[in-house]
């Protein structure tokens, strides 16, 4: 099995590559239904890891679905304050942040204030940094985005 250093940027010159990093569990701890700003905390290694990801040219997206959203356990609002305050450590240690792309929320946050929370948010992040973001995914595209 080839591993990231070896190369699979090479197998295909007109793609970007893309690590699509879950956050609960991956980047931050997991402690259940993570929306409250003091219970952000940033993973062991995970600074590293993304220079690491980052140097070796990837794109790097944050997925996540945020059910309890739907489950009314929090508000679109709270999940923009915590991603901005995550995207403001990120930017803070690494001097980058990460493309936002959430998933399936199933609630309508494009009208209740939200943003990142709405594809819409997602999209216009994700298309400046040439990846097309759609309702049902993200994929990577070639890097001029068509």
């Amino acid at each position: 099995m080839k591993k990231i250093e070896d190369g699979f940027m090479d197998l295909d010159k007109n793609k970007i590559p893309v690590a699509f990093l879950d956050r609960d569990g991956v980047l931050i701890r997991d402690h259940g239904y993570v929306y409250k700003l003091n219970d952000l905390e940033i993973l062991p290694g995970v600074f590293e890891g993304l220079k690491h990801l980052r140097s070796l040219g990837y794109k790097l997206v944050l997925v996540s679905n945020q059910s309890g959203v739907a489950r009314g356990l929090f508000s679109c609002t709270d999940v923009d304050l915590f991603h901005e305050e995550l995207q403001r450590q990120l930017k803070s240690e690494l001097g980058f942040g990460l493309v936002l792309g959430l998933m399936s929320i199933s609630r309508d946050c494009a009208t209740s204030g939200g943003n990142s929370a709405a594809f819409a948010g997602s999209a216009s992040n994700a298309s400046s940094e040439g990846i097309s973001v759609r309702p049902v995914g993200i994929m990577a595209m070639s890097p001029s985005g068509a």
